[in-house]
């Protein structure tokens, strides 16, 4: 934050988060800067589609022909995605999963919506509270906020307009850099257990690769995951692998490793490896058999055959063995299977680390940006004639 000024003259707030602010900044109750209230149920029955905003936790999430709530509005979650918070400019619907302002106090709506997003942690902390998260309004509106004069605010929302539209193109950067090296992983993975090493500059490749064409199920054989039990999920050291990936650890080594996941319920098609003994869970599938062929040459090729796509239609998509096993597959001898695989993992290793990296550096930046907003609508630093 070195590039920024800082006020002058500042006073203990008395409230710890807040710590000192400008000294002609209000402080005040939420209630009294933005009042929230509950949002409306609106059964998909009783909709019809039109040009009005229909926003729930989420966001906008569908459209209907009349109104609720007058914009500029500020939207956010009552249940399910909590401390996030969405600026409608037109009239709207905000839905009963919501909590939207029916009062913004003469403060700029977009300066506002900064500054609840300085608050988001306390959101999160009050929803925290009850069985079932969610957030009560009368507990939100007795937070302690920093409200400068208007004017202010909008050079303070101008600034962060500014600076985070500036960050955000850095992210999108970062991101796109992520995706064309993800796309350079999964075509290199592609060729290599369809067509072999021939044409990837392979200083190893004197040898004859033998290749087949069978059904996968034929080759390996998956077999659906377990649940975890009362009495199996604990504290040990095993993981148990479901189709996110790790997931937790018990005491009870269900499968001998190495092994290899995929992604049967949830989060569909993702493929694991697993070096030592785990737990598979019962959204998973998990190779039972390895017919003798090289348990990473297996985990590549089932990545590059984005089994997402084979899933069986229903209205929760569920990947299933039996429309998998019969895939005719092009398939190798096993010591080409272990040339590829090694192939690869060095590969992977010189792709993996960037990825890595690039993550980090996203990371960073998104730190950055959330500690700018924070400073900005606290008082901690001054941004006050830096628009030009």
């Amino acid at each position: 934050m070195s590039k920024w000024k800082y006020y002058y003259s500042v006073r203990e707030s008395g409230v710890e988060w807040l710590g000192k602010g400008p000294t002609h900044w209000s402080l005040k109750p939420l209630k009294c800067a933005v009042t929230f209230q509950r949002g409306h149920d609106l059964p998909l029955e009783q909709r019809t589609e039109g040009e009005v905003p229909v926003v729930s936790s989420a966001g906008i999430t569908a459209w209907h022909n009349l109104a609720k709530a007058k914009g500029p509005g500020i939207v956010t979650g009552r249940y399910g995605t909590i401390g996030v918070f969405y600026l409608i400019d037109t009239d709207y619907w905000p839905l009963n999963t919501s909590l939207y302002s029916i009062d913004l106090h003469g403060n700029v709506p977009h300066y506002l919506c900064y500054m609840l997003h300085s608050l988001a942690d306390l959101f999160l902390l009050n929803s925290a509270k009850s069985a079932v998260p969610g957030v009560d309004r009368n507990d939100l509106h007795a937070i302690t906020a920093a409200v400068p004069p208007v004017q202010e605010q909008n050079e303070i929302a101008a600034i962060l307009d500014r600076e985070t539209a500036k960050i955000d193109a850095l992210v999108a950067k970062e991101q796109r850099l992520i995706e064309l090296l993800q796309e350079q992983r999964t075509a290199l993975i592609s060729h290599a257990v369809t067509k072999g090493l021939n044409g990837l500059g392979d200083s190893a490749k004197r040898y004859t690769e033998m290749w087949t064409e069978t059904r996968l199920g034929r080759a390996i054989k998956l077999q659906r995951g377990f649940d975890i039990t009362g009495a199996a999920d604990g504290m040990g050291d095993i993981p148990v692998i479901s189709s996110g990936g790790f997931s937790g650890q018990c005491s009870i080594p269900i499968v001998r490793g190495p092994g290899v996941i995929v992604g049967r319920k949830g989060t569909l098609g993702t493929v694991h490896f697993c070096e030592g003994d785990f737990w598979p869970h019962d959204t998973t599938l998990w190779v039972r058999e390895f017919g003798g062929n090289h348990p990473r040459f297996v985990y590549y090729f089932l990545l590059h055959m984005r089994l997402e796509s084979y899933d069986v239609g229903a209205a929760n998509p569920t990947l299933n063995r039996n429309h998998v096993h019969p895939l005719i597959v092009r398939w190798p001898d096993v010591e080409s299977q272990r040339r590829i695989a090694e192939y690869l993992d060095r590969a992977s290793g010189t792709v993996d680390p960037l990825i890595a990296k690039v993550n980090e550096t996203i990371s960073r930046l998104r730190e950055y940006r959330t500690a700018l907003i924070s400073a900005a609508v606290t008082g901690k630093i001054d941004v006050r004639g830096e628009a030009e």
